[in-house]
């Protein structure tokens, strides 16, 4: 079984001028869906082809902003502050901890720690092979895309967020929903951390080391 760390609305006011913005017209609409579309297009084929760096081309400062706490808190997070974290951070704090190696990790810039989890299949490939835009919704400077799978409708969503002239994949739009599904797997009777410990052993193959709960690096 894989990790599947996957993948609000917001208004932006223009201020200073003392201009208002105008409204976009039909046609500008129309190229921000197709521009949306095919980001969360390159963002899959990413995905599937576990190319690290394309994936953190298309990701927005939201998304690269959680990696670098989580990068964080893998190196100096104290055994107090990891266990009260939500289920989905604890797993990719602990899982780095697992898995990749300190002096990997400890070089590693936030893009590169993102880019090294997609290539390490953290996102779980087999699974965007199988997922697909469809109903796209533009707001200002945010977007949100209605995921297929299986070119069926499902409940997910994904949230863009329009950097300069580029959209970009906002993935912590997903993760409050992703961190339910994983709660929702905790058998009966195993707590939340028996679980992700399990999990990591499934996942890797070895069994994660009594002091994965410490800081790599104390401060």
């Amino acid at each position: 079984m894989r990790l599947r760390i996957l993948i609000s609305v917001g208004l932006v006011a223009c201020a200073g001028s003392g201009l208002q913005s105008a409204a976009a017209s039909p046609t500008d609409t129309k190229a921000d869906i197709q521009a949306v579309r095919a980001t969360f297009r390159a963002y899959l084929k990413a995905l599937r082809d576990t190319n690290g760096k394309a994936a953190a081309g298309l990701v927005d400062r939201n998304t690269l902003a959680y990696y670098e706490r989580m990068k964080n808190l893998a190196l100096h997070g104290k055994e107090s502050q990891v266990r009260p974290l939500p289920i989905l951070d604890k797993i990719v704090v602990l899982r780095t901890r697992h898995q990749v190696p300190l002096r990997l990790l400890r070089t590693m810039n936030t893009t590169q720690y993102f880019a090294h989890a997609v290539r390490q299949d953290w996102m779980d490939s087999a699974s965007a092979s199988r997922l697909s835009p469809g109903v796209v919704e533009v707001t200002g400077r945010r977007a949100t895309v209605y995921v297929l799978r299986d070119a069926k409708p499902t409940p997910m969503t994904f949230a863009f967020s329009k950097e300069a002239v580029r959209w970009k994949i906002d993935l912590t739009s997903f993760f409050a929903v992703a961190s339910a599904a994983f709660k929702a797997m905790v058998l009966k009777g195993q707590s939340q951390d028996e679980y992700i410990l399990s999990l990591l052993e499934t996942t890797s193959g070895k069994k994660p080391a009594p002091t994965i709960w410490q800081p790599v690096i104390p401060q």
